[in-house]
């Protein structure tokens, strides 16, 4: 209730309150978005004596001090707002306690600290960002938060951060100090991720693909161009294939617009997956169990279970990575009439009386068909005797699932229900 704000924010960092009224103290604060509030937000993470999970709280708070605010951050839940007047005192607080907190005790405060920074772009706290991520004992994740503020700024000291990280062997802080250097250096940047091409991890690979495709300099078209030489000798892999695709078509250059077409015109007309085959690999399992589960235009749990969760209008598609080939996976993506897993098809019988029944053939026997309905999923056994016709009507999964996801989306899925076992 916005008018118990006031009462609730001056109870910030008040010793002894239950953690639950200290967190809503915190968040009215937040709330009411003003200078005191800040100030008062500033103390709490600043104290070192403090409950941690209360400082980081306000420090969160903090960092969005100035971002727009509808989801109840206490109970998870949407709900209208009133509009505040222009938040005050977030950036000012935050320059004041920041440079202590880089150095904190805490773990999970420092990373907050870094990446506050970046959101707040505090150019000021640079040199102390510098600072924090030269800390050769400090974990790779700080290190590299601290190189991303610098980057979220703009800040000309990104060129020494970059330098400092790429003397480190922490794979975290290498793979930021990549991607970061076309921001100091595109030159530099190319060179630097063209070096793992070939070499890395795969979404180390993947993700170097993505920054030299970002960078305006001739240097770039001609790493992307020994990639395409490797993909036209057959000689790339298949998990770096779309990422390579995707790079080269974002570059004008004629030399690899030729090489890019030359792939392209390897595609054979007949073949149903020829625009999707670069899917088949190099997915991400997470990324692609949140598109399954939560993509709404996609529908995929309306109609299938996984591990008992989902809908009962396609097959269950547990242990489906054992059963089917990642060709299957996608080709049942892409082209789902293509081919129907028993139980599955859906058929249109017009019986002798004239009436017509559709629905899934969940079961057939000499005698009778089982069809459950699409509309409820209710079954009704049709003997045979009474049919006059039989006719296979489309999937019940529609067309265009492909479009619908995109490319990346759909190399996701591919590796998430190829991995389900």
């Amino acid at each position: 209730i916005p008018a118990a704000w006031p009462q609730l924010a001056s109870l910030v960092a008040r010793p002894g309150l239950p953690e639950a009224i200290a967190h809503r103290a915190v968040n009215a604060a937040y709330l009411l978005g003003d200078a005191d509030a800040a100030e008062r937000l500033g103390r709490i993470a600043a104290d070192t004596s403090a409950d941690s999970a209360q400082r980081l709280f306000a420090l969160e708070s903090l960092a969005i001090w100035n971002e727009p605010f509808g989801r109840d951050r206490i109970t998870g839940l949407w709900r209208e707002l009133p509009p505040r007047q222009e938040a005050k005192g977030g950036k000012e607080t935050a320059v004041k306690i920041l440079p202590a907190l880089l150095k904190d005790r805490d773990e999970a405060l420092r990373l907050a600290a870094a990446k506050a920074a970046g959101a707040m772009k505090l150019t000021s706290l640079a040199e102390a960002l510098v600072a924090a991520a030269s800390v050769a004992e400090e974990k790779g994740e700080i290190r590299a938060a601290a190189l991303e503020a610098l980057g979220a700024m703009d800040s000309p000291k990104l060129a020494a951060g970059v330098k400092l990280a790429l003397q480190s062997t922490d794979k975290t802080l290498l793979e930021t100090a990549r991607e970061l250097a076309g921001k100091a250096s595109p030159e530099d940047a190319v060179t630097l991720n063209a070096a793992v091409l070939g070499k890395g991890g795969t979404t180390e690979q993947q993700r170097a693909l993505a920054v030299i495709a970002a960078q305006p300099v001739p240097s770039a078209d001609a790493a992307i161009a020994v990639q395409l030489d490797r993909l036209l000798a057959g000689k790339l892999q298949p998990k770096f294939q779309l990422d390579l695709l995707e790079a080269a078509a974002r570059r004008t250059d004629e030399a690899v617009q030729q090489k890019f077409a030359t792939y392209e015109a390897t595609r054979k007309p007949a073949d149903a997956l020829a625009a999707w085959r670069e899917c088949l690999e190099g997915g991400d399992k997470k990324a692609g169990k949140i598109l399954f589960a939560e993509k709404a235009e996609a529908g995929c749990m309306r109609c299938h279970k996984v591990k008992g969760e989902g809908g009962d209008v396609g097959p269950d598609l547990a242990a489906l990575g054992q059963r089917l080939s990642r060709e299957a996976v996608l080709q049942a993506i892409v082209d789902p009439n293509a081919t129907i897993a028993a139980g599955y098809e859906n058929v249109m019988l017009t019986l002798q009386s004239g009436e017509m029944v559709a629905g899934l053939l969940t079961a057939e026997s000499d005698a009778e068909f089982t069809i459950a309905s699409l509309t409820d999923g209710t079954r009704r056994q049709v003997k045979k005797a009474d049919v006059k016709e039989r006719t296979k009507i489309p999937s019940a999964m529609p067309p265009g699932l492909g479009e619908v996801l995109g490319k990346r989306g759909l190399r996701d899925v591919v590796e998430y229900l190829s991995t389900l076992k």
